[in-house]
């Protein structure tokens, strides 16, 4: 345990003193406080209606970034190997990853739709463009009566070497539009030059 925290520890400083996170002003001083940040390379305005639940920094110092906004309702799961979690009415999961390269940004891309797809059943791929960058996108469907979010939506763009992914998924009974979620999502990113 003790070995734990102390990596931690580190990982957190380390990213800390590398400039990761959330660091308001440094690069990017056109970018809004209140945005959440992803290094240099993007930003995201907290779509309406949703609350921030994780920002997670501590990836930070791999070149990893994870944000989780959820809406309505806490509830308990249990999935099919018997270990408990949290849900909420909807969700949205975003990563950057920086790659070494743009052809393992498209690679990272391709494994996350495929394992989109193991979860499931999506629609053709459709192209969205907002803020002068594509994207990849596809409607999803719960394969599982067990998955506790039974429709979505995704999205995923490669910008240079780094490899975005946003999903947006709701409860059955959710009353928001998974895809119209997803566009709003999209519509509040901000790319960094360069990036």
């Amino acid at each position: 345990m003790r070995s734990t925290k102390l990596f931690l520890l580190s990982a957190l400083l380390l990213a800390l003193l590398c400039g990761c996170g959330r660091t308001a002003g440094a690069s990017h001083p056109e970018w809004e406080e209140s945005w959440v940040r992803l290094g240099d390379t993007l930003a995201a305005e907290t779509p309406e209606g949703f609350t921030l639940e994780r920002e997670d920094s501590l990836l930070a110092a791999s070149g990893k970034w994870l944000v989780i906004w959820s809406d309505g309702a806490e509830r308990k799961t249990v999935n099919a190997s018997g270990e408990e979690g949290t849900a909420y009415d909807a969700e949205i999961f975003m990563l950057a990853d920086l790659c070494q390269s743009e052809a393992q940004a498209e690679r990272n891309v391709d494994e996350w739709i495929a394992r989109e797809r193991e979860f499931y059943e999506c629609s053709e791929v459709r192209t969205l463009t907002s803020g002068g960058q594509s994207f990849r996108a596809m409607e999803l469907r719960a394969l599982s009566a067990e998955n506790p979010y039974a429709r979505g939506a995704c999205a995923f763009a490669v910008r240079d070497s780094a490899a975005c992914s946003i999903e947006v998924v709701c409860a059955e009974d959710y009353d928001g539009d998974a895809w119209e979620i997803l566009q709003s999502v999209l519509g509040g990113l901000h790319f960094g030059e360069g990036s």
